[in-house]
């Protein structure tokens, strides 16, 4: 009998489980940022913030998108075109999105390759269950993915 109901639970029509992204990458979010009419700056660095302000996915609870902000320090080097030399430290805004049951996971305290988007008053992080703006511990690969997405301008904002 178990097994007839586990069939038929996968047979009716239900909500999805799973969010559907498009994978995140350094090069689509550099392609997004140099695209974009806004200013970004690229860093890589510590993000610190207070980890307890971080809203938590829900299991079986929809909701309406939902967005926290969460003041930060990022600090570290900034890209200025030949590598990431530049020592800088800002203040931030992650600007935090859930989506129904999700919401993103980030840790404080680790190096982070970011993109901050430059307003009128700060900087903003954006982050969403799908990623894109922060990359936690980047490898020498991502790293190069910037300068070499400068360099040759060929990054894509296509993710296909």
């Amino acid at each position: 009998m178990r097994f007839i109901a586990i069939a038929v639970s996968l047979i009716l029509p239900v909500q999805a489980f799973a969010l559907s992204c498009i994978a995140p990458s350094v090069e689509l979010s550099y392609a997004k940022a140099a695209s974009s009419e806004e200013s970004y700056l690229i860093g890589k660095g510590k993000l610190i913030f207070d980890q307890a302000l971080m809203p938590r996915s829900t299991v079986g609870v929809d909701r309406p998108v939902e967005i926290t902000r969460i003041p930060a320090r990022v600090t570290g080097k900034a890209f200025d075109g030949t590598g990431f030399d530049q020592a800088f430290g800002v203040e931030v805004e992650m600007v935090v999105r859930c989506i129904q049951t999700w919401c993103p996971v980030i840790t404080r305290d680790k190096e982070h390759l970011v993109f901050l988007r430059e307003t009128e008053t700060n900087y903003q992080l954006a982050i969403d269950p799908c990623g894109g703006t922060a990359f936690p511990e980047p490898t020498p690969e991502m790293v190069d993915q910037v300068l070499t997405c400068f360099k040759d301008k060929s990054c894509s904002a296509d993710p296909s």
